[in-house]
């Protein structure tokens, strides 16, 4: 007899469903793999920060590297100033201090003074290095790469244009000039932001700071200098006067213009003549006193004649002619000897007109007075006061007074 088992051999569907489990087993297996290969493939397809940072190449440089810090462009300049000076004031208040707030860190002047001969020839040989002829020098003279601005015109008009330019090529060196090699900033300086106009470089006294009044010795030299023009000037009136009908003062009309005291003035008019040729010739730094800035004087354009001939040589040439005039009569008694008065009398005259337009130029054009020119002006006007009766006995055809 049969019984009833309860195993699966027996089971008709036993082989199917035993398949069916095998399947599922194959398929679980199949689809953890596919998620084990799937994690796998994610896993390892994504870079590591390692290899991130090993390529660059990947990166947004704008998002996650730095851009290199760039130097800013910076136009450099030197100008050549001295105290006294209009023009250079003019530069220095109202040229200089808008463009420094303009362009900022990205223009830096440096401020040479006039101080002395040393800084008057380095001025010169800057000149010379740009091709500037020594007649055009004057100041202020500000150098920009190989380019010389000179006077308060050239520097407003022309510098602004330069900066521009300068700035958009990525800025202007220091001038490359052997005179002014010393002077070049130090790259760390170079660097520096420079909020205003950098101060003098001139190893000297300190520069008159920009709208400062002036000091005490320039306006006592100011104020001699007033006192001269007016002597100057009354001589001329005197002497016109005089050619009219009236009379002198009473110490020109008791001289005879031959007297001792017309070689004795020439002979004082000879040494200061004489000792501003020697500090133009020697260079060397003239004894001002304590009155007004006679090297400010003497180193401007209007201290050669034409450009060529140093005031100083102009004069002594002047004063010796002026002494062989006043010697001939009393050693000939020709034509000449008749009519020497005259000429030295006109030779006095130029000198107190011409001593009247360099009085004017050092108040009105320079803004320094000097000394040693005030004092040979004094001398020019009493010299063609005391010249006058001579040349007015020359002129109606007698002798001139003993």
């Amino acid at each position: 007899m049969h019984t009833g088992s309860t195993t699966t051999e027996g089971h008709p569907f036993a082989p199917t469903l035993s398949h069916d489990r095998e399947a599922q087993r194959h398929a679980r297996a199949a689809l953890m793999l596919a998620l084990v290969a799937l994690v796998a493939l994610t896993a390892f397809s994504r870079p590591t920060p390692t290899d991130k940072a090993c390529h660059p190449c990947d990166l947004e440089p704008s998002a996650t590297l730095p851009s290199p810090a760039i130097a800013p462009a910076v136009v450099h300049a030197v100008m050549f100033w001295m105290a006294g000076c209009g023009h250079c004031q003019e530069v220095m208040n109202n040229v200089l201090p808008p463009l420094q707030s303009n362009y900022g860190e990205h223009l830096q002047v440096l401020l040479v003074q006039l101080v002395d001969q040393a800084s008057v020839d380095r001025l010169f040989q800057a000149a010379d290095e740009l091709g500037v002829a020594k007649e055009d020098v004057g100041v202020p003279f500000l150098v920009v790469g190989r380019s010389a601005l000179i006077g308060s015109g050239e520097i407003p008009d022309q510098l602004p244009g330069i900066i521009d330019a300068g700035l958009a090529s990525g800025g202007i060196a220091f001038p490359q000039l052997a005179s002014l090699a010393d002077l070049a900033p130090s790259r760390a300086a170079s660097q520096a932001v420079q909020a205003t106009v950098l101060p003098s470089a001139a190893p000297s006294p300190s520069p008159l700071p920009v709208g400062d009044a002036p000091a005490t010795a320039d306006r006592s030299g100011f104020a001699a200098a007033w006192a001269v023009m007016v002597l100057l000037a009354l001589s001329v009136l005197f002497t016109s006067y005089n050619f009219l009908g009236g009379p002198l003062p009473r110490f020109a009309a008791l001289s005879s213009g031959r007297t001792w005291l017309v070689p004795l003035l020439i002979g004082i008019g000879l040494f200061i003549a004489g000792y501003l040729s020697y500090v133009e010739l020697a260079r060397v730094e003239a004894v001002c006193g304590p009155i007004g800035d006679c090297n400010a004087v003497q180193s401007s354009r209007y201290g050669k004649l034409f450009g060529v001939i140093p005031m100083g040589l102009f004069g002594v040439a002047g004063y010796l002619a002026m002494l062989a005039a006043w010697a001939w009569p009393r050693f000939r008694s020709d034509a000449l000897a008749r009519i020497t008065p005259l000429l030295v009398f006109a030779a006095a005259l130029f000198g107190v007109l011409f001593s009247i337009y360099l009085t004017y130029i050092e108040l009105f054009v320079l803004h320094a007075v000097c000394a040693w020119c005030l004092a040979n002006a004094v001398v020019m006007a009493l010299l063609l006061l005391l010249t006058t009766p001579a040349a007015l006995h020359s002129l109606e055809g007698g002798e001139p007074p003993d």
